[in-house]
């Protein structure tokens, strides 16, 4: 099945599909148990450590912040369930909070948990369509099994059984539809918690078979041989090496063989994510990705052990990468995701961002963490990224609310070229040939020292009315324009300014957003290169260069 996030999700305005009638009728939930084990054979441990701050902020308040925006009631219930919440419902179910409440040293912190465990149970114990998808069940399922001793130390003599009762009926029916996941990101999070179920829970060896199994025939059949995944998201890339990574240190702890399909995606999977980091430690933002925190991704990619160097040419998942001196440039030089895998797909064929040193210089505008937010349809759109534009049209169709029509860039082909640290990439795209007949193709030019960028954007055809060149600015760069308008200064917070040229069209300056990875949007900045198509198609040149460079 191919991916398609929205596939898992049962929209509650539609009411309950036949499967939710019969996971939710009493002869299912008889199958799913009731007795619960003594205790667990061999308790995973949770391989990331918590965050004590976070603990305290939600033990003082009651209230469960949601990154990127929005907060959840945690000491009543039930909590959010519909796609209309989707984010906080996601945050919620999934438990990842817990590990910040099971501090040893912190028995309000543990005392908070088990309340919140006992809501959860009362509320959404039966069969609930979004909080028991595969996708949501293993990641808490694991997380109740790292924090179980914790939670156990001062319990209530009632709370041991009714947490193992509830890992048991969950992990019955995870077995029973993780394979619903298969192609998507999702498996590998249902495959963490049938991994650990399987390990920890008494007699559920077949969860451990079932979670291996998935485990091994999604790596192999979702990570791309140059390390990408098919959605072509940076983000969404680093959610599923966050699940292999800990998949296999939940095995490695147990003494349990490592599927080597695993061990091969995490190896190419590094250097991949390293191809798509900026200056700043963060990521470069496309199809529906935020940038993440540079600490996390650090500390990540420290536990993959992985030390493959950056990926310049991800000839599979469509990008580039060119650096020299403190440069930094990612490029997106591949089609949009296939079919299935499209539903976060933005219209930013041949986009870039740019950093110089720890500074983002050019950007895209991003998207908003939470996909239901209705300003991730505008974000979506190519006049919000860092590249050429045509009579304001998308460089592919964009459906609402997500997804690639009909129209959109088959060919994308990109060459590279490196001679003395310098750095040359040609790419090109034919998403406005079906529109206006005209092919988009856009060369970079790296100098050796990093100071010297130049750019050429040409439209070969015969169609269209206008051209608009894009180069959006991260809000932390000040910008003047100077020479009668036709170049502009740019100053970042620190370091060297740069001096940005362009000929052929009028460049101008408009106002632009920036969404960050906490949903703020903030005011910024564009460059604009713009002009008429006189049925000649047209040829742009740009230029960025660092002064005293």
């Amino acid at each position: 099945m191919p991916y398609s996030p929205r596939r898992q999700v049962t929209d509650p305005a539609a009411g309950p599909t036949l499967r939710d009638r019969l996971y939710g009728s009493f002869p299912y939930q008889w199958t799913l148990g009731r007795r619960a084990p003594a205790s667990l054979e061999a308790p995973p441990a949770d391989p990331w450590p918590p965050e004590p701050a976070r603990a305290r902020s939600i033990v003082e308040t009651g209230v469960l912040p949601i990154p990127g925006g929005g907060e959840v009631p945690l000491a009543d219930g039930p909590w959010p369930s519909g796609t209309d919440q989707l984010s906080l419902a996601l945050h919620c179910h999934r438990f990842g909070w817990l590990r910040d409440l099971c501090d040893d040293d912190d028995p309000a912190a543990r005392a908070a948990a088990r309340h919140m465990i006992g809501r959860w149970i009362a509320h959404h114990g039966r069969y609930d369509p979004l909080p028991w998808r595969p996708d949501v069940g293993g990641p808490r399922i694991a997380h109740w099994l790292y924090a179980h001793d914790r939670l156990n130390t001062g319990a209530a003599a009632e709370f041991g059984p009714a947490i193992m009762a509830s890992l048991i009926r969950q992990a019955r029916h995870l077995r029973r539809v993780a394979a619903r996941t298969a192609g998507t990101p999702g498996a590998f999070a249902a495959a963490l918690g049938l991994v650990a179920a399987g390990l920890a829970l008494p007699r559920m060896g077949r969860c451990l078979d079932a979670g291996l199994a998935l485990l091994d025939r999604e790596a192999q059949r979702q990570i791309l041989p140059d390390g990408g995944h098919p959605a072509r998201s940076p983000a969404l890339l680093l959610d599923v090496l966050r699940s292999l990574v800990e998949a296999r240190a939940v095995l490695t702890a147990s003494h349990a063989e490592v599927p080597a399909a695993v061990l091969n995606a995490i190896d190419r999977i590094a250097p991949a994510l390293r191809g798509h980091l900026l200056g700043d430690g963060t990521l470069a933002r496309f199809n529906g990705g935020t940038e993440s925190r540079a600490s996390d991704i650090a500390a990540l990619l420290d536990a993959a052990g992985a030390r493959g160097r950056a990926l310049s040419h991800a000839p599979h998942s469509g990008f580039q990468r060119l650096i020299a001196g403190r440069t930094v440039i990612v490029v997106e030089a591949g089609p949009p995701p296939p079919p299935g895998a499209d539903f976060a797909a933005h219209a930013g064929t041949l986009s870039l961002e740019m950093s110089a040193g720890r500074n983002r210089l050019i950007v895209n505008c991003g998207a908003h963490p939470h996909p239901e937010n209705p300003w991730n349809q505008a974000l979506r759109a190519t006049a919000a990224h860092s590249t050429l534009v045509v009579d304001d049209t998308h460089s592919s169709e964009l459906r609402d609310p997500g997804g690639i029509g009909r129209r959109r860039p088959d060919n994308v082909p990109s060459q590279r070229h490196e001679q003395d640290r310098s750095v040359l990439v040609e790419c090109a795209h034919d998403g406005y040939e079906a529109a206006f007949g005209l092919i988009h193709r856009r060369r970079l030019y790296l100098a050796g020292d990093g100071g010297d960028l130049r750019g050429e954007d040409v439209l070969d055809g015969f169609g269209g009315r206008r051209f608009a060149v894009r180069f959006h600015l991260h809000p932390r760069v000040q910008v003047s324009m100077v020479e009668g308008g036709q170049a502009a200064l740019l100053k970042p917070p620190s370091g060297a300014g740069w001096r940005f040229q362009g000929d052929g069209g009028a460049v101008g300056l408009e106002d632009s957003l920036y969404m960050d990875a906490d949903g703020d949007s903030h005011r910024s900045r564009q460059l604009v290169i713009a002009g008429p198509l006189t049925g000649r198609g047209a040829r742009i040149k740009w230029r960025l260069h660092k002064l005293g460079g």
